[in-house]
Formats: structure tokens, sequence, C-alpha cells
């Protein structure tokens, strides 16, 4: 009987009307934002920024070590992170390596000037004066990356190698592009056949560059900016 009675007292007072404070605090719940929702933001945020100095340190690396002497806990150790960081992100070096090529070849192709755009032969030779100058320290160059790799490629996974071979094919074929519109629109005067000059302008530069990795001097840039680039004259700028 005592529990039939405690029982009663429990279903009234689960059925009586909620006081105001009771209501109060219930529309203050519904407008407060779900902390959920607030956490994942906070953490897209912060994965993002540990996605970025990955990639940002194993670049540096590979750039200055190559591929084959960088480990997986050199590339967290540069950033501070345990080693378990990296595989929330990436399923190995060479899937990152790969991700970093990518990007480079992208910028190096899509930073080049329009074919249909004024001033064509200055902006293309002022594109190529930048990528052969002396790389910042700590600061990404896509030259000497790509330069550094091409001289392990004996040792390079076969998929990176493959991806270094269609990244230069590619953004050689863009440059013949270029180099076919200002011989036919502004008068380019080199008798090189512009697939070669494409080959030559792109070997020249990456030599050049992979050169100057361990040589002081300035020369080898020097020598590409007043040798190769001269092959860029035109009769008229259009």
């Amino acid at each position: 009987m005592v529990v039939s009675q405690r029982s009663s007292f429990a279903i009234a007072r689960d059925q009586r009307p909620p006081r105001s404070s009771e209501r109060v605090a219930e529309k203050n719940a519904e407008r407060r934002p779900e902390p959920h929702d607030r956490s994942c933001g906070v953490a897209q945020v912060r994965g993002r920024a540990a996605y970025d100095k990955l990639v940002q340190s194993a670049g540096l690396l590979f750039q200055d070590n190559g591929y084959s002497s960088v480990s997986i806990r050199d590339i967290v150790s540069a950033v501070g992170a345990p080693k378990g960081t990296f595989f929330n992100y990436f399923a190995s070096k060479e899937a990152l390596a790969s991700s970093i090529l990518e990007r480079q070849f992208q910028d190096l192709c899509s930073s080049l000037p329009s074919p249909d755009g004024r001033g064509v032969q200055r902006k293309l030779w002022r594109y190529f004066f930048t990528l052969a100058r002396q790389p910042v320290r700590g600061k990404l160059h896509p030259t000497r990356l790509i330069g550094t790799l091409m001289a392990e490629s004996l040792v390079l996974p076969p998929l990176l190698n493959k991806q270094l071979v269609e990244g230069l094919r590619n953004w050689s074929n863009q440059l013949v592009i270029l180099l076919t519109h200002l011989q036919l629109q502004c008068g380019l005067t080199t008798t090189i056949e512009t697939d070669l000059l494409a080959e030559c302008l792109v070997n020249s530069l990456l030599g050049a560059m992979t050169r100057a990795k361990c040589d002081s001097s300035t020369l080898p840039l020097r020598a590409f900016t007043e040798i190769s680039l001269r092959q860029l004259r035109v009769d008229k700028d259009g």
C-alpha cells in the first residue's frame, strides 16, 4: 500500500504544470546553441591548422633534405605534434608528398600569364625571373622542391616518379601554348621550336635551382636569367 501511495505522489509531481523558473530555463535552453556544434567548429579549425602545418613542415623538409631521408617522425617533430596526428590526415609519407607535389604543379601552371592578356612577354619573363630567385629560408619554393625530388628519382616510389613526369609534361605543354602565341602574335624571334624552347626553359631552370642548392654562388641562377631568358625576346609585346 505504501508503494502505491508513493507512486501516486510521483505521478502527481510529474503531471503538475511547470513553475515559471522552469519555463524560463527551458526557453534559454532552446536559444542556446548545441555544445556539439560549437566544438565541431573549433575542431574543424584546429584540424585545418594541423593539416597545413604538416604540409608546410613536410614540404620544407623534402625541399632541403630530399624525400628518402625524411621520416614521418621528422615531419611531426618539426611542428611539435605526436606521431599519431600524422595518420589523422595522411595514409603514408608517400600520400603526403603526392599531395604537396600536386599543389606545387597546380600553382606553377595557374600562375602562368594568360595568352589573351596584354604584355604577355613581359609577364612570362617576370614569371621565370621570380621562379629563379634564391628561395627564402623557411618558405616552400616550387622549383627547389621539384628539382630536389627529381635528383633522387631513382629511389622515389613509382607513384611520385609518375607524378613528377606528368606534372613536368603538363607544365611544359602549357608553356608551349604560351610560346606559340608569342611566336605568332608578338614576334618571338627565337629560331628554336616552341616545344624545345619550353623544355629548355623548364630543364635549365630546375637544373640551375638544384645546383644553387649546393653552390653558394649566384652564378647558376644568373646564367639562367641572363642566357636562357634571352630566348624570350620579341619584336613587339602584345
